[in-house]
């Protein structure tokens, strides 16, 4: 997994992470805050980590696995 955690504290409100998110990982929660939503679908782009004015989101510099190294999403090792 690599989107990590959103620190609500810090966080505006703006939902720029949401809306740049190609891969739709981030979803508003309940409280009109952004949540991990998908975290396994993290492709380590960086966008929301960018786009954030607050700096409430932390991606890991490393996806969990190396890609073209699994099958799906589940992550099933080739070979």
């Amino acid at each position: 997994m690599t989107i990590t955690n959103i620190t609500l504290q810090h966080c505006t409100g703006c939902l720029r992470c949401i809306e740049i998110c190609p891969l739709d990982v981030l979803r508003e929660g309940p409280n009109g805050l952004p949540e991990i939503k998908y975290q396994e679908d993290c492709q380590c782009c960086y966008l929301c980590e960018l786009q954030c004015p607050s700096d409430a989101i932390y991606v890991l510099p490393d996806r969990a696995y190396e890609p073209g190294n699994v099958y799906g999403k589940w992550g099933i090792k080739k070979g």
